[in-house]
Order: structure tokens, then sequence, then C-alpha cells
């Protein structure tokens, strides 16, 4: 008799969910506790009444810093706990034709000219052509960081405010294949996390 999937997590140790790894985990991922294909697996939450932050695996990015012995788990799962955002704010400024800066307003700056977004050989005028053209031009929200086991840590979602064409579900991501996300460096990124920048302007 077939069990559902609470007592197939259950029955396999799973204290959290089981599902693909390649979707968002707000806490960290084990194996071997769930049923199926190597890439199901323990999605653990990050709560923990001891960790005042988040319980995540040490190699994940952390705005903060880490300290060991408030969560379940083994020696590389510790507790992070969030820096303060600092006074004023942070903006980026993205080129269709590549290249990306951000500013904080409390000083400094980072610019990352290998940045790019979308495929190999398109051009702003391919703004509107749906996984192909690169980030819509005018302004974005981005959102917090989080880890992408696919797309790199840390990871934004970018919200716009206006017209996209209809294209959607666009990030900042580490460097690879871009159908109109923006790849950026890891660098370039911590910047990002670390300023929380959440401003974008795409022109």
């Amino acid at each position: 008799m077939p069990v559902n999937e609470t007592e197939a997590e259950a029955a396999n140790g799973c204290p959290g969910t089981c599902q693909q790894d390649s979707k968002y985990c707000s806490g960290h991922y084990e194996s071997g506790l769930c049923p199926g294909a190597k890439n199901i697996r323990c999605c653990i939450s990050g709560s923990s009444s001891k960790c005042p932050g988040t319980c995540q695996d040490i190699s994940n990015y952390c705005s903060g810093s880490y300290t060991a012995g408030l969560c379940p788990g083994g020696n590389n799962i510790q507790c992070c706990t969030k820096s303060p955002s600092p006074s004023g704010s942070c903006s980026c400024h993205f080129h269709q034709s590549g290249g990306i800066t951000c500013s904080a307003s409390g000083g400094g700056s980072y610019t990352d000219n290998s940045a790019y977004s979308g495929a190999s050989g398109s051009t702003p005028a391919d703004q509107c052509k749906v996984s192909y053209g690169p980030l819509p031009r005018g302004s974005w929200s981005i959102g917090d960081p989080y880890v992408d086991p696919q797309r790199g840590n840390p990871t934004f979602r970018l919200t716009p405010h206006g017209d996209t064409c209809g294209r959607s579900a666009f990030l900042i991501h580490a460097q690879g294949r871009s159908e109109g996300c923006i790849c950026a460096t890891q660098t370039m990124r911590n910047f990002i996390a670390s300023n929380h920048c959440h401003t974008l302007t795409v022109s």
C-alpha cells in the first residue's frame, strides 16, 4: 500500500519537506532523507529557537556572520545573523549592452563590466524577444538574496515597475546562460547583498 508524502518523509527521517533541490529552501538541504531521485532532498526550515537568524550551510552566503552551536544538524549548519541594514540606500544601474554599477549612498561603489543579459548575439533592440533579448529597460526592484543551487549564491529576484513586453521571472545570478537575466560575478553579487541594494535601473 503506497504511503502519502508526509508518511514517506517521516519514514525517511526528513524533518522538513522533500522537494527538488532546484526549488528555494528557506533553510538548508540535506541528502539521504527522502525517497526518489537524487535531486529530491530534504529542505529543513531555517528557523530555530536558539538561532536569532537563519540556520543554513556555511557554504551559503551570509550578509552578517555565522555562529556555531545554535542550529540542529552537522557542524556545517550554523546560524546566520544578518548585519543591520546600512543607513541610506543602494542602487544599481545596468546597461543592456553590458556592465552594471551599484552605489551605496553611505559611500562605496562597485562596477562589474563583465555583467551581461540576454543570449549570445542579442542586442538592446531585442529586449522584447522572449528567452533571447536582454532585460527590458526601466525600473526594477531587487529582492533579498537567496541560495539557488543552479544559479549561484547569492541570487536575487527582480520585480518590474512598468512594461516588460510580457516577459517575467528575471533574476540576477551567477555568470552562465542568460535568457534575459543579469549574469554578474560573485564579487558584484556579494556587493549587492552586503549593501542591501534594492533599486535597479536598466538603460
